[in-house]
């Protein structure tokens, strides 16, 4: 059977009705839930793990960081990619 027209091959289902059904939507708000933790380097890695929703998540970059707050914009681009991916 052909897909339909909604959907991506090699997407799971709910990111690919998801993702094509409202692409304009900017969501906000996303990230870890209570009892994540993980560690944030300032040479550019990051790793977290979030047992709620069984994730563990790892960036390396070579953006280094120029003070602790905020975190490079790649870095929080990839956590909101994390949790976005996650509906």
């Amino acid at each position: 059977m052909p897909p339909k027209q909604d959907e991506t091959p090699g997407l799971p289902l709910p990111v690919r009705r998801s993702r094509l059904a409202h692409p304009a939507v900017r969501r906000v708000g996303l990230g870890p839930t209570a009892g994540s933790y993980g560690w944030t380097g300032g040479l550019g890695s990051a790793w977290a793990n979030d047992p709620h929703y069984g994730v563990v998540g790892v960036i390396l970059t070579t953006d280094a960081f120029v003070n602790p707050f905020p975190m490079p914009a790649v870095i929080q681009d990839f956590w909101t990619g994390v949790y976005a991916a996650l509906d």
